[in-house]
């Protein structure tokens, strides 16, 4: 496999070390960085994120759907609106007509109660991590005295950061 690139990434490592470079390819599970005028390899098992520059640009968008919290932010809304057409919009192309079809097949009044919880949870958000056209983000859900961590995954779909239903 031989995947060729041209950005500025910076890499997290498993050992803690940050590093900050042009990612020139993916190859037999290495990735080869220029670090300066140095090249480096680095064995892809050591990597636990890499986050390139084009993400970091898309992560402070605008728009309802131009970075992970936002679109979140207005799948929330959608939600305490009980409105479907504008909830299934939050995810992406691909999964959008099992969205609809999911959230249809739920009761109007279960709906309704769905949108009650929803406006009486506290969301609590960390940033996301970008891993090129990807994101994850923590949300924390809580609601009395139950609180629910939920990583929540997106995928950057025609500038557009939208949910992945898992």
């Amino acid at each position: 496999m031989f995947i060729e690139f041209g950005y500025g990434e910076t890499f997290i490592l498993k050992n803690g070390q940050t590093l900050t470079g042009e990612l020139l390819e993916l190859k037999d599970n290495q990735y080869t960085i220029k670090i300066g005028n140095e090249k480096k390899r680095i064995s892809k098992e050591e990597v636990i994120s890499i986050t390139d520059d084009h993400a970091l640009s898309t992560q402070t968008s605008t728009g309802k759907y131009g970075s992970p919290q936002s679109t979140f932010e207005t799948w929330r809304n959608a939600a305490i609106d009980g409105n479907i057409k504008a909830m299934v919009s939050c995810y992406v192309s691909y999964q959008q007509k099992r969205m609809k079809k999911k959230l249809k097949k739920i009761s109007r009044k279960k709906r309704k109660e769905m949108s009650e919880v929803t406006r009486q949870t506290d969301f609590s958000l960390t940033e996301p991590l970008f891993q090129g056209d990807r994101a994850t983000m923590q949300v924390t859900w809580r609601m009395g005295l139950q609180t629910d961590v939920q990583p929540l995954q997106f995928a950057l779909e025609d500038g557009k950061w939208k949910l992945i239903d898992s």
